[in-house]
Formats: structure tokens, sequence, C-alpha cells
């Protein structure tokens, strides 16, 4: 999906991009673009889509707008460089909160299988699930998430920085565990947490950028008091069988 407004916003919002491909670095699923407007990209899927350069699952840009990717699950996208999302902005501060972005894949000895933001603006990292982007022979500077710019990193689970990375200006709460998904079978993939997993109630109510009022599956995106990390929010409220 190509989406380029020059002067005006950009909203993608609950589409399940799968098995697409881009061999003109556009982004396996989706490229979306401003030049002076915010681009908004919330509570989408990206399956299995391939680019032949960059960003497997998604290319997203704006110069001058404010970027805003939350909520989003990214799965099994693969590039020769950045397995899922590359994201640009030039000036101000960009915002990405809430994501699941795992098992995606970049061929390239440099660059992340997950997420890399690039560009000249601030972005604050909040919330996400960045973990299980490598292959099983990672060059000696992959990683899960890649930044060339300033940024915060706040609240999330990452598994592994590419080291010639940029370093965070502020690194606060977060954690590097297996996020103990949910097994609901060979053909599911939803990448929902168990009730225990050490993510549930770990994020930030309030992060820059805010949250979505709904998680990925459509439930509340805060249930049981404390917003849990990644696209979906766990019902602990029902752990004593009450549902």
């Amino acid at each position: 999906m190509f989406v380029l407004n020059v002067d005006g916003d950009v909203a993608v919002e609950s589409i399940s991009f799968i098995r697409g491909l881009s061999t003109n670095n556009r982004g396996g699923g989706l490229y979306a673009e401003s030049e002076t407007g915010d681009v908004r990209v919330d509570r989408n899927k990206f399956y299995a889509n391939r680019a032949d350069d960059m960003a497997g699952a998604a290319k997203i840009a704006t110069n001058s707008g404010t970027l805003l990717v939350r909520g989003n699950l990214a799965f099994a996208n693969s590039a020769a460089n950045i397995g899922a999302f590359q994201l640009s902005q030039v000036v101000g501060t960009a915002y990405v909160v809430g994501n699941t972005i795992t098992q995606n894949q970049s061929e390239g000895d440099f660059l992340p299988g997950g997420l890399a933001v690039t560009g000249s603006a601030h972005f604050e990292i909040t919330n996400n699930i960045i973990w299980g982007n490598l292959p099983e022979e990672p060059g000696p500077t992959q990683g899960d998430f890649f930044s060339s710019t300033s940024h915060d990193v706040v609240a999330n689970d990452i598994g592994v920085f590419c080291s010639q990375g940029t370093l965070p200006d502020e690194y606060i709460g977060n954690v590097s565990a297996d996020p103990q998904f949910v097994d609901c079978g060979t053909f599911c993939a939803s990448f929902e947490l168990e009730r225990n997993s050490p993510l549930v109630d770990l994020g930030e109510n309030f992060p820059p950028g805010g949250i979505t009022g709904l998680d990925l599956a459509g439930k509340p995106r805060l249930i049981g008091g404390i917003v849990d990390l990644g696209a979906f929010e766990n019902d602990v409220i029902f752990e004593d069988a009450f549902e």
C-alpha cells in the first residue's frame, strides 16, 4: 500500500497487510509519507511482508509533521535490511508506543530485524515489545532495534540493541525478557501475553504520544490499572475464572 500526501495528514488504521512485496525501497507492506503533515499509523497488522531493499513491514516518514506509530503488530516480515519498520522524521518529536515487533528478519549484517528510527527528529519509544528479530546466525552488529537519532527508551522489552546505533538520551524501566506470548496454535499469530508474563502491567499509562483507546484485539487498552507492553492488553481481571 502506497500513501503519499505531500502537504496533508496521513492516517492508516485497523488494516491487515499480508504478503506484500516491495522492490523499490518503499516498504513491503506499507509506504506512508507526508512532507508537512502528520502521519499516524495505529492498530494495524503486518504479516509476512517482504522488501528486497529496506523495511519489510513498513516505511513511514514525515519531514516537518509528527510521526505517531501505536498499537501495531509486525510478525514474520523480512527485508535485505530492516526486517520490520523503518521510521523517519526530520524535525520535532516522533512517538512509537505499544507495538509488538517480533520474529522479523533482516538479511544485512548491520541493520535491525525489528525497528529502525532515523532522521534528525527526537523519538519517544515507549511500551513496545521488540523481541526475537534475529536470524539463527546474526551478524556482528545486528539487533532488534537501531536508532541513528536522539531518542528516549522508556518501559520497553527490547532483545538486542544494534551496537552501532546512537545511545538513548533516557533509558528507564526497560527489560530484556522472553515476553511469554500465548500459544494459540500452529496457524495463529495473535501474540497476546500469558497472564504470568513479566510484561503485564509494566507500561506507562500516559506515555508521550498517548495510548490508543483499544488494543489490537479490540479490548480496552487499559485493564487492571496499568497498561501492558506491546499491542495486546491482558485481561488479568478475569484470572480467577470469572470469564
